[in-house]
């Protein structure tokens, strides 16, 4: 049975409701885990493998949770878009997708919230739940944790996303810019779920506050930026949202890559006067001092090696030897020889030339064709 919780008001009946049931609460406490924060980090560690944290289910294995005045259809959305990526980063558990309005109708939100250890004020302000983000989390910090990642996002920015309004965009641009981000954010999830006991981010930047893995800011968002490019620029004609209309309708984000790709090179080699990136430094590491295009390097090395070494290999690893050690052995170089390797593959001698990307840098075809993301052996 599916694994959702949907809480929003619908025209259309019961029996059309794909799902009607959330997760029981049994599934929900770890029961027989005996393991507390403060004990040794492999007792941690174990609590993680035995709720399956790291493991993708056979079910569908997220929830959604609405506000009851967002429409059905919405629910059905999410569940086709992460169908889609179900089927291929895999279907890990204790994702749960929460759609808010205003307090009036958001009482199920709350209550689950509750649940699951949310530890901010239960109260939705000018339209945003206190403390609210995508990807945020809860539990973590729990005694023995019970970790949740969570995507909070406001109704309306799910109908008009960024500066979509001002502009006023068709609304297949505004879907595709949300699809974007739930495949970015769910990539977020599969990330978290092979550092198991570990942080995913570092000491000196953001996210790293129980025994980081030492990831930089330009891999763990880099493999997030690349993956939602491919993804949609390859998956959209399945989606509903978008049957009868082309490519050109709802390329967004960094679905263009070739056009992503140029511009990047323009930049480092100084054709943008407005960009500050003149080379791929030590300074990408951290979300303060970086001035780069991410999702471009983390292409670069993937055409180096393969997006399996990438996005399957590197995060294998990642729990047991910490990032550095990782990305050593699996890319065949440190991480300062691949900055001047990139630098070296993208500044020109004379910036005067061709900016494509050669023949091969971006894969073609269904993701499956050149990733098994199911093949990951974490935590052993």
């Amino acid at each position: 049975m599916l694994s959702i919780l949907t809480t929003a008001c619908s025209e259309t009946t019961p029996s059309q409701n794909p799902v009607t049931e959330k997760p029981s609460s049994e599934n929900n406490k770890n029961q027989g885990t005996t393991a507390t924060y403060e004990e040794s980090q492999y007792s941690l560690k174990e609590l993680f493998l035995e709720i399956g944290y790291n493991k993708p289910q056979e079910n569908f294995a997220q929830e959604i949770v609405m506000s009851s005045d967002v429409p059905q259809s919405v629910a059905d959305e999410w569940v086709e878009i992460q169908t889609s990526l179900n089927s291929i980063i895999g279907s890990y558990n204790r994702y749960i997708m929460l759609i808010t309005t205003t307090n009036e109708y958001s009482q199920e939100i709350f209550d689950r919230l509750s649940e699951v250890g949310w530890e901010k004020e239960l109260s939705i302000v000018d339209g945003h739940l206190i403390g609210a983000g995508c990807l945020t989390g809860s539990g973590t910090h729990s005694d023995p944790p019970d970790p949740y990642n969570l995507c909070i996002m406001n109704y309306e920015f799910i109908k008009w996303p960024h500066e979509t309004k001002q502009a006023n965009e068709p609304i297949a641009v505004r879907k595709a810019i949300i699809y974007h981000g739930w495949a970015h954010e769910y990539f977020h999830r599969y990330q978290t779920a092979h550092t198991l006991d570990r942080d995913l981010g570092t000491s000196k930047d953001c996210c790293g506050l129980r025994n980081p893995v030492e990831s930089p800011a330009w891999y763990v968002e880099g493999a997030a930026i690349i993956f939602p490019d491919l993804w949609l620029r390859y998956y959209w004609k399945e989606f509903s949202a978008f049957e009868g209309l082309s490519f050109e309708n709802v390329a967004v984000e960094g679905m263009e890559l070739d056009r992503v790709y140029a511009q990047t090179k323009r930049e480092m080699n100084g054709l943008e006067p407005e960009s500050r990136c003149d080379a791929f430094t030590a300074d990408e590491e951290m979300r303060d001092t970086a001035r780069c295009n991410w999702g471009i390097f983390i292409a670069y090395l993937a055409y180096l090696t393969s997006y399996q070494t990438v996005w399957v290999s590197i995060m294998e690893d990642m729990n047991t030897l910490g990032f550095d050690a990782s990305f050593e052995k699996h890319i065949g170089m440190t991480k300062e020889e691949a900055y001047k390797s990139y630098n070296d593959f993208m500044i020109l001698e004379n910036p005067s030339g061709n900016f494509e990307p050669p023949e091969g840098f971006f894969p073609e075809g269904p993701i499956t064709d050149y990733v098994d993301f199911l093949s990951i052996e974490s935590g052993v």
